[in-house]
């Protein structure tokens, strides 16, 4: 179970994150992260991922609180699709090899078979994987690193928003298929289609509305 009780922080003086914000989840669940405040979504997601500190509360996994001494192996859990894909690598291919790489990925089975099977329900083209990076939609390349997660098995993954999605369809059946496989997902959305098929969900406009915080 991953959980965030009662957290606090300010980000140049304005409260972004809020006790009421606490929330958790278990293997099997998909919980949508809804609001109009792209930054404090974000900020939400890095909390979870121990890449950046409350000024209160705290993060757990099974119990045990994610800190700076623990956050390395905890994060080893983990995957993360960011909304700011600016990254340093020029494809696709780069980028899985980067992922693949890693220590903890390393003994995990990987083909191009069975990453192209995961494009297909996604509904990405084949070319895209040798594509310059810069000619690519930010939602292929989002849509992409979600099929590495997935394929990789990883318990927990956090998807920042993926917007300008063709079709949200198939990433619903997509987030589902991997929560009967038991992934425990947070997916920030504002779209109808990813709400409706969420266990759970926190909609951050509302509870910003509640403390006259906008």
């Amino acid at each position: 179970m991953l959980e965030i009780k009662n957290p606090l922080l300010k980000k140049n003086g304005k409260t972004v994150l809020v006790p009421s914000m606490s929330f958790s989840i278990v293997p099997g669940e998909i919980l949508c992260v809804s609001g109009e405040n792209a930054l404090s979504n974000t900020l939400l997601l890095k909390v979870l991922l121990g890449m950046q500190q409350l000024d209160g509360g705290f993060v757990t996994m099974d119990g045990d609180i994610i800190d700076g001494a623990s956050v390395s192996f905890f994060r080893k859990m983990m995957a993360y699709v960011p909304h700011d894909v600016e990254i340093p690598y020029h494809s696709i291919a780069e980028i899985t090899e980067c992922i693949c790489n890693l220590k903890v990925n390393k003994e995990k089975e990987f083909t191009m078979e069975m990453l192209f099977e995961e494009w297909q329900k996604l509904g990405l083209q084949q070319g895209a994987w040798e594509a310059e990076i810069s000619a690519l939609p930010a939602a292929t390349i989002q849509l992409a690193m979600l099929s590495i997660a997935k394929i990789l098995k990883c318990p927990y993954v956090l998807i920042d928003e993926i917007r300008d999605i063709a079709e949200p369809a198939l990433l619903a059946n997509y987030l589902r298929e991997m929560a009967s496989d038991g992934v425990a997902i947070i997916v920030v959305s504002n779209n109808p289609v990813i709400r409706q098929i969420s266990h759970k969900s926190l909609n951050m406009n509302e509870i910003y509305e509640n403390i006259n915080l906008i």
